[in-house]
């Protein structure tokens, strides 16, 4: 499930946000998007997620926040997972 697997790579970078200063946080998405599926390569889009979300942190000054949200729109299934720094 992909909320779940962006919950575990977001615990997974917390240390790292920790040691910079950054705040770090999930955007907790609707009900209905607890539920995608996705079929895909879960390894890759992992490993992709886990990179955004360090070189958001690392180029995040301290006291900053990085957000990681998930999107869909339904009028041509796609999904956004946006990882954003301030």
């Amino acid at each position: 499930v992909l909320a779940d697997m962006a919950q575990q790579v977001v615990q997974f970078c917390q240390p790292l946000a920790d040691k910079h200063g950054v705040l770090l946080s999930l955007a907790d998405p609707p009900a209905a998007w607890r539920k995608i599926r996705l079929n895909i390569d879960s390894a890759r889009l992992q490993q992709a997620l886990l990179n955004l979300i360090k070189n958001a942190i690392e180029a995040t000054h301290e006291a900053g926040a990085v957000q990681v949200s998930i999107a869909s729109r339904k009028q041509d299934d796609q999904i956004f997972i946006k990882v954003c720094d301030q």
